[in-house]
Parts: structure tokens; C-alpha cells; sequence
């Protein structure tokens, strides 16, 4: 009877699973953990790696002791450089970097939304 009813929710939250992604893809939900510039927002597929020279944020964490952020894939402290620029700031939803004594800000998406029309279409 208990291997019946994990195999029942097993099965449930997979259907869930591929609900889900179909219905992201149908709504064109863009990644917020992809950078934004002020030239808009840059999409990026799974897995494309950035252009050189191209730094994009992927997430941050900050915390009271320490604060982490994932930039190109590779996880920053303070003080920490990628690509000849130093962190020098990290928050909830950007990070500060210093290159060659220029700033540079690197920001997630904070904010998605969708206009549909009333029959459904984009």
C-alpha cells in the first residue's frame, strides 16, 4: 500500500514538473538570475556561455557574515576578481565590480511581466 501511493505522488509531481516547464516556455518567461544592462534585457539559452569579456550575474547571497555571488558560473566573495574586475560590492540584486578604476554594475531581472491580450495572444 506505501509503495503504491509513492509511486502515485511520484508520478503526480513529474506531471507537475512537465506542466511547469511547458507552460514557462508558452509564456516566454525570460531567466531572472540573467543579467539586464541598460540596452535591455540579454537572454541567454541554458547553458550559452557569455560572450568574452561579457560578465553576467547570475545569483547573489548576502548574508550578515559574508555575502556570495555567481558571476559567469564561478561563485565571488568581496575582494574576489573575474575577468581583471574586483568585487566590491554585493546586494540583494546587483553587484559592484571595479575594472581598470572604472564601476561597472551587473543586475538581475527584478521584474517580469507579461501583457496578454483578451484572446489569449501575446
Amino acid at each position: 500500500m506505501e509503495a503504491a501511493v509513492i509511486r502515485i505522488l511520484s508520478v503526480w509531481v513529474l506531471s507537475m514538473q512537465i506542466f511547469a516547464a511547458q507552460a514557462a516556455d508558452d509564456f516566454d518567461i525570460p531567466d531572472p538570475t540573467r543579467s539586464s544592462s541598460s540596452r535591455g534585457y540579454v537572454a541567454k539559452q541554458p547553458g550559452q556561455a557569455a560572450a568574452p569579456g561579457e560578465l553576467v550575474l547570475q545569483s547573489t547571497l548576502v548574508g550578515a557574515g559574508r555575502s556570495l555571488a555567481t558571476i559567469n558560473g564561478k561563485t565571488l566573495a568581496i575582494g574576489d576578481v573575474i575577468d581583471n574586475a574586483k568585487v566590491v560590492t554585493i546586494g540583494a540584486n546587483e553587484v559592484i565590480l571595479e575594472r581598470n578604476g572604472r564601476e561597472l554594475r551587473l543586475q538581475l531581472v527584478s521584474h517580469v511581466s507579461i501583457d496578454r491580450g483578451l484572446d489569449g495572444e501575446r
